[in-house]
């Protein structure tokens, strides 16, 4: 006789989809005198365990991998899906924040303007999370002014190793990068609010990128770097929270952007400021500074707790009870788009 561990509902390869409630090894038939080696009694098990204890003593692990995998529930538990169909939870404790998922078309957004058409000097701060730092492959913009060749001015992002970068043009095609060697994944971790702060002098393109635990006190990230010198292209592109290359065109952020600014002075006064403090309802806001930024796509603004759903494959559900008729159903939330045919409950 070989030594092999006992499966449940498969073998590997061949996966059952079904409930078990209990299940029981004999060594022999039961009718016939049979050893009972192995008991496994799943209501003892406690809910949304990772493994629990046989009867009969053996340790049983939950592989909860795959689409919807194993678990241990109860009638009317939440069910634990994969992260693609998990709802994102949004803690809200009294500041407003947006939320862009990285999904297309998604970013915060203000129309291009005299005062955001800086050409000079610039200061560019962002303060916010992100779900990942350091994205793989994906660069992540903070902030940018940029479009497609010929109109293009300046782009404020993290790349997919984790590192800070800004880009420039002066004259809306060619672009020279600026690129901290210091990785931001040394100073933040997912999750966890960092601030941001590039510098670029127009005059010798010399870039300065800090950072700051509290918006006060800044540190600069690795050494001084440069850029082409000479004055910014003075683009027609909107400036975008999240996204560069029109409405959320590219390099989107996943995270929760709280601040951006931007400046014509180093260490001057802001022309742009995207806080989401003002946000009440809708689609837009003003800001302080009397620009007005627009949600896009699947951007949104968090100002109060709840849970996030993509509007592609996140969803909740329950074990089947029966329900006592009549019902009275409520729902309280704030869609993204109200959209024909979105199924609420």
């Amino acid at each position: 006789a070989g030594v092999s561990e006992f499966r449940v509902g498969g073998n590997g390869t061949n996966i059952t989809s079904a409930k078990f409630g209990r299940v029981r090894l004999y060594n022999g038939l039961r009718t016939g005198g049979g050893t009972l080696v192995l008991d496994i009694d799943f209501s003892t098990f406690a809910k949304l365990a990772t493994s629990g204890t046989a009867s009969t003593g053996q340790t049983v692990t939950i592989n909860s991998t795959g689409n919807r995998g194993a678990r241990i529930s109860g009638a009317r538990d939440l069910v634990n899906l994969t992260a693609a169909e998990q709802g994102m939870l949004l803690p809200w404790s009294g500041t407003n924040y947006g939320w862009v998922d990285g999904s297309p078309a998604t970013c915060f957004s203000t129309p291009d303007a005299v005062a955001n058409q800086i050409t000079g000097d610039i200061e560019v701060v962002w303060a916010g999370t992100l779900t990942n730092w350091a994205a793989g492959g994906s660069d992540q913009v903070l902030v940018a002014k940029m479009g497609a060749a010929g109109n293009r001015s300046w782009t404020f992002s993290i790349n997919g190793s984790g590192n800070v970068y800004f880009l420039a043009s002066v004259d809306g095609t060619a672009q020279s990068v600026a690129t901290s060697s210091v990785l931001v994944t040394t100073v933040f971790t997912g999750n966890v609010l960092g601030w941001l702060r590039a510098r670029r002098t127009a005059a010798s393109g010399a870039v300065i990128i800090s950072y700051s635990l509290d918006g006060a006190s800044w540190t600069q990230l690795g050494t001084s770097l440069s850029t082409t010198s000479g004055n910014l292209f003075n683009s027609a592109a909107q400036v975008e929270v999240g996204a560069r290359g029109g409405t959320g065109a590219t390099d989107r952020m996943t995270g929760r952007p709280q601040y951006a600014s931007i400046g014509s002075t180093i260490g001057g006064s802001a022309a742009a400021i995207f806080d989401p403090s003002s946000y009440t309802t809708g689609t837009n806001f003003t800001a302080s500074t009397g620009e007005v930024w627009t949600l896009n796509g699947g951007a949104t603004i968090v100002t109060r707790t709840g849970i996030y759903q993509d509007g592609v494959n996140d969803f909740f559900q329950t074990a089947p009870f029966a329900l006592a008729q009549p019902t009275t159903v409520g729902w309280a939330g704030q869609q993204v788009t109200w959209t024909a045919n979105d199924c609420l409950w």
